[in-house]
């Protein structure tokens, strides 16, 4: 191996992975919700998909309360309509100190805006590329959404 050439195996940090605070074996007493049945028993760490050990991520979105954009008066729970009168509040704030705040934004999804092609150079790819995913990103949250509050109707 000459010092030009990359390493065969390159060395790759392997994510931290979080263990359980339950052994294997032990009962979920109060988890069960069938009738005659035992309670759930925890399985060992690596019986468990990955994508478990990522729930309690900080960079997870909805983590924050206060920042949740769906915050919403009229919101199916008590807490999202507190948070939605605090957004209110705020919002009511800001706009007593600066009239332009007052504005109506419009969602992306709802902007009729020509997407960026690029110059040709690899910057501008990249800020093409960011502009389409902020736009996909944006439409498949707005399609959640309203999937979700069919959903919700269909229930009641």
């Amino acid at each position: 191996m000459t010092p030009s050439e990359p390493p065969q195996n390159p060395i790759t940090p392997s994510p931290v992975r979080i263990k359980s605070s339950v052994k294997a074996g032990t009962p979920f007493k109060g988890l069960n919700f069938f009738k005659n049945k035992d309670p759930p028993v925890a399985m060992e760490d690596h019986e468990y998909p990955d994508w478990l050990w990522t729930l309690l991520d900080k960079s997870n979105e909805n983590a924050t309360g206060a920042a949740n954009p769906e915050a919403d008066v009229y919101a199916k729970t008590k807490r999202m309509r507190r948070l939605g009168r605090r957004a209110e509040k705020k919002a009511a704030k800001l706009a007593e100190l600066d009239p332009s705040a007052n504005m109506p934004k419009i969602p992306l999804e709802h902007q009729t805006i020509d997407l960026p092609g690029g110059d040709g150079s690899v910057a501008g790819a990249v800020d093409a590329s960011k502009a389409r995913n902020e736009l996909t990103a944006a439409m498949r949250k707005s399609r959640r959404k309203t999937i979700k509050e069919a959903n919700f109707l269909k229930g009641m």
